[in-house]
């Protein structure tokens, strides 16, 4: 899948991965080394996230239902034990940098595009 700044025509990630079900939106990202340019990992229904258990910071964006953009945060460092978005209905786990390059701000739309569409 991907994720596109829908507002501005940038991609966000062209590797986009959807953690479906309780446990792996638990798990997240834990466990992994590092989290390539491009790469990025989908929570939906999902309006918190921690970052206990990751060897890396990460850029965050909080979505409504309708993918627009409610709330974002650079650099979400390790070991952090909560960060939330209460009107948010998706989020997003990006690698450092994303937020800037995509330049993505409240409001901004963000579409998902899956690979048979």
């Amino acid at each position: 899948m991907k994720a596109i700044n829908a507002s501005k025509s940038l991609v966000i990630a062209s590797n986009l991965r959807e953690a479906t079900g309780f446990f792996a939106r638990a798990k997240g990202l834990i466990g992994l080394a590092t989290l390539k340019n491009g790469e990025g990992l989908w929570m939906a229904h999902c309006r918190a996230i921690h970052t206990i258990g990751m060897r890396f910071p990460i850029d965050v964006i909080f979505t409504d239902k309708g993918f627009v953009v409610k709330k974002v945060m650079k650099e979400v460092r390790p070991f952090c034990p909560l960060v939330c978005c209460l009107s948010a209905e998706e989020v997003f786990e990006l690698p450092v940098g994303t937020i800037e390059r995509a330049n993505i701000q409240a409001g901004d739309k963000i579409e998902i595009i899956r690979a048979f569409e």
